[in-house]
């Protein structure tokens, strides 16, 4: 720990080199979200209900997490992302086997996706931060976490999870509040430590704990700090957060931090003309699978800027059979970082957070990137076109919501650290795969300068500014809206915002206060007219205004709560066999993710070698007729949303198989 301080403070003189650069974060996060809506350009797949996974394994589709587009949802107030995205994933991940799912049963198919409705596809810290951030209103969360503990399954590629591991029962004490699941995950993770000191990687083949099982993403060659760091916000033992600090140190290693990049402007996208890192596209699935040569070259402006902006430093390589391509932008590490430097005061922690996220990207900036000589990946429009026309790097579709949630992660994280806990929102941990943990929003009110119970708020374009150089953070309470404010750059900057007020509903030329608060604790008000407020913001430093009364009675809160009124009825999950085929089986379950919405959905496990048709006969109560669905395509699944989240559904599924014989399964009435 102490050499890696050494080494990076005195030897490199490492340092935080990046400041807002064209855009704020927020407009990026506006950015991304607005390219995350869009369905072709963002490449949703709506009947599988993932996002496309054409740039790995073409024909296939894959989702990281369905917590990263609910949180965005609650905080966003957005119905629209809840339904089109939120909703749907939940369903993909408690359906599908694998993260990974492919609709095609051909033989050799790249990173092993499976073809069959075998779910959940997620670990328990999925199901139980779902339970969590839903607010115990869908059981079929926390039953299949009762009934896959301590199995183990292979949800990406071919690693194992599950059996049972300390991070497991973390999970579960989350979930079901079992002290004995806590102590189980201090034992285990003392046994971890035991292994892992003094045990680091010597070969790119191996992993601390891990060794009986081989080595993938970075993360792997490290002490699980992400995790260690959970353990110690649960128990308070200081070994962990040592442990983690330790990590996180050895992590430092693997960011990008050396050669620094010039001191002067630099010469970028020279003739106009960017060539791509991979030299085509793959067109097969099939393992093993070479690019397809194509046109790879970009047009874009030759220009000049100052070397910092196209810096590789803070970012982390994705693996050792990929670094070739250059690190990667997916940095979920930043926020964690920015955690443990707040608990440490180490600078080195946090300068590599910053150096990981500010100023890189306006827009979802593909994964890897080579060169200081392109801005390329970094404009707002680079994504916002078809997968084939995007050439520079690769984009994996199954990351867009993960990105959302760590730029929303680091917003949080460095208001919490700028401000020393004055600003603070608690998080749920959402552990994702590989490196891709963060935490998620939205069931938790938190603190913005001494004031408690304020929810956390960002909704799109709500602020307007004549600069670019603050990020800000939004919450409201009753009728008050708050809104902090802190400094990218390296001086003073002075800034006029403007509240949208399609957004923030103030009225012409009424006056209202407004109390600026500052991280010494000291308090002034003033009065503003027009939804204009002039902010001044010190070097380092953070200014918080809280407007009175300008949100509507309700306080902008909408139904993305949590928790059920009245309080969610238990036959909520369903599995059993059909009459003439035991091992046909259909899954259902009410999912509810707000308080005015639930939905019911039901899955089968046959396949298209089996059937070739389902039908789903429902009606909503005993007084409304029969209405009939019927799925002619695998996989076969069914979802309708409930007039109210208290509508019992009764229903009977029946399938056909290829040689005419029907398949039925019992009538069943769920959410009574």
């Amino acid at each position: 720990e102490e050499g890696v301080s050494y080494l990076l403070s005195s030897i490199l003189h490492y340092k935080s080199e990046r400041e807002n650069a064209g855009v704020s974060l927020n407009t990026t996060l506006d950015n991304m979200l607005e390219f995350a809506m869009n369905d072709e350009y963002s490449g949703w797949n709506k009947e599988l209900k993932a996002s496309n996974y054409q740039f790995d394994a073409p024909g296939t589709v894959k989702n990281v997490s369905s917590l990263y587009p609910l949180s965005l949802a609650f905080i966003t107030g957005d119905d629209d992302i809840l339904r089109r995205r939120a909703i749907p994933m939940m369903e993909y991940v408690m359906s599908r086997e694998k993260f990974l799912y492919t609709p095609s049963d051909t033989l050799h198919q790249t990173q092993s996706p499976s073809h069959l409705l075998n779910g959940p596809c997620v670990d328990i810290g999925e199901l139980a931060a779902l339970d969590q951030l839903t607010g115990g209103t869908t059981p079929a969360f926390s039953i299949e976490a009762k009934r896959l503990f301590g199995i183990s399954r292979r949800l990406n590629m071919n690693t194992e999870t599950g059996s049972g591991s300390w991070q497991d029962y973390l999970a579960r004490y989350r979930l079901l509040h079992d002290p004995s699941d806590l102590q189980k995950a201090v034992a285990g993770a003392n046994q971890y430590l035991q292994q892992v000191y003094d045990q680091y990687p010597k070969t790119f083949f191996d992993s601390p704990g891990l060794r009986d099982k081989g080595a993938g993403f970075t993360t792997d060659y490290g002490y699980r700090f992400y995790d260690l760091f959970e353990l110690f916000l649960e128990t308070r033992d200081e070994v962990y957060l040592q442990a983690a600090l330790t990590g996180a140190k050895q992590f430092l290693l693997w960011t990008r931090s050396n050669p620094q990049p010039p001191a002067h402007n630099i010469k970028i996208n020279e003739s106009g003309k960017v060539n791509g890192i991979f030299p085509g596209r793959r067109v097969s699935v099939v393992e093993g699978s070479a690019f397809v040569p194509m046109d790879v070259t970009t047009n874009v402006p030759e220009t000049e800027v100052p070397a910092w902006r196209t810096s590789l430093h803070g970012l982390i390589p994705e693996a050792p059979n990929t670094d070739a391509f250059g690190p990667v932008m997916l940095a979920h590490h930043a926020a964690w970082l920015l955690r443990l430097a707040q608990s440490s005061k180490d600078t080195l922690l946090r300068n590599a957070a910053y150096n990981a996220v500010i100023g890189r990207y306006e827009n979802f900036p593909g994964y890897y990137f080579t060169s200081l000589q392109t801005d390329v990946y970094q404009r707002r429009g680079y994504p916002m076109r078809p997968f084939a026309d995007v050439k520079y790097n690769a984009i994996f579709y199954n990351h867009v919501w993960p990105h959302l949630a760590l730029l929303v992660d680091f917003l949080v994280a460095d208001f919490n650290y700028r401000t020393n806990g004055k600003i603070s929102f608690p998080g749920t941990f959402a552990p994702g795969y590989a490196f891709l943990s963060s935490y998620v929003y939205g069931i938790e009110k938190g603190t913005m300068m001494g004031q408690e119970g304020v929810q956390l708020w960002l909704p799109p374009h709500a602020l307007q500014s004549s600069g670019f150089a603050l990020n800000h953070l939004m919450g409201r309470k009753g009728n008050d809206l708050f809104i902090a404010f802190s400094n990218s750059t390296k001086g003073k900057v002075k800034e006029q915002v403007r509240l949208n007020q399609t957004i923030i509903p103030w009225r012409r030329d009424k006056l209202y206060t407004v109390i600026f608060y500052d991280t010494s604790g000291n308090r002034k008000s003033m009065r503003i007219k027009n939804g204009m407020i002039p902010v001044t913001v010190d070097r380092d430093a953070v200014v918080c205004v809280q407007v009175k009364d300008i949100l509507p009675a309700a306080g902008g809160e909408s139904d993305h709560t949590v928790g059920g009124e009245p309080k969610p009825r238990q036959n909520r999950f369903l599995r059993f066999a059909a009459k003439e085929d035991s091992t046909a089986i259909s899954t259902a379950m009410i999912i509810q993710p707000e308080k005015k919405l639930a939905v019911f959905y039901t899955y089968l496990n046959k396949t298209e070698k089996e059937w070739k048709a389902c039908s789903l006969r429902y009606r909503l109560s005993n007084r409304e007729a029969w209405t009939t669905l019927t799925d002619k395509r695998y996989p076969f699944e069914f979802d309708l949303a409930l007039p109210n989240p208290g509508t019992p559904v009764l229903f009977e599924i029946h399938a056909v198989r290829h040689d005419g014989h029907v398949i039925n399964f019992p009538e069943q009435i769920i959410n009574q």
